[in-house]
């Protein structure tokens, strides 16, 4: 019987029991709470190590980072998760525009109960399957028109 490893993340992550990032995947393997640890399969070697020297079981995602990120339902890329009890912690890199509203739908889910904090962490290249569609939006949010000028639309021949 072949277990769809994508549909099972999704349970997983809507049941809150999750804890997405490295460093809180790494203490939670470490201390025991962990039950299960998820590691895409370009998690950094040092983080496997560390995982792995540990008796929780380890299943190794057959897609990068950048995959695991969209099958969990989350906008952003995911090198390692775990569950632990009834906490679901999430350490990642959320592009800006995925994070209007943020505050208000986490509180309206949990009730006001919980917390969070972000801080830049620098910038990405976005990836080049939406780099026009996220142009087009900030242009016409602009009042521009969607399509790009042509080299033409400035030189007079």
């Amino acid at each position: 019987m072949k277990i769809n490893v994508d549909k099972s993340l999704i349970k997983a992550v809507k049941t809150g029991n999750v804890i997405v990032g490295a460093k809180r995947t790494v203490d939670a393997a470490a201390d025991g709470s962990a039950k299960m640890v998820v590691l895409a399969s370009n998690c950094p070697e040092e983080i496997k190590k560390k995982v792995q020297a540990t008796n929780v079981p380890v299943l190794e995602y057959e897609g990068t980072s950048v995959e695991l990120g969209p099958v969990c339902g989350k906008p952003f890329t995911i090198a390692a998760m775990s569950t632990e009890g009834d906490l679901a912690i999430i350490e990642a890199r959320v592009p800006v525009a995925e994070m209007f509203g943020f505050a208000g739908e986490i509180r309206s889910a949990t009730e006001g109960r919980a917390m969070w904090s972000t801080e830049f962490g620098g910038f990405d290249t976005v990836p080049t399957s939406i780099q026009n569609e996220i142009v087009g939006q900030i242009r016409e949010r602009k009042g521009l028109k969607k399509e790009l000028p042509k080299a033409t639309d400035f030189l007079s021949m």
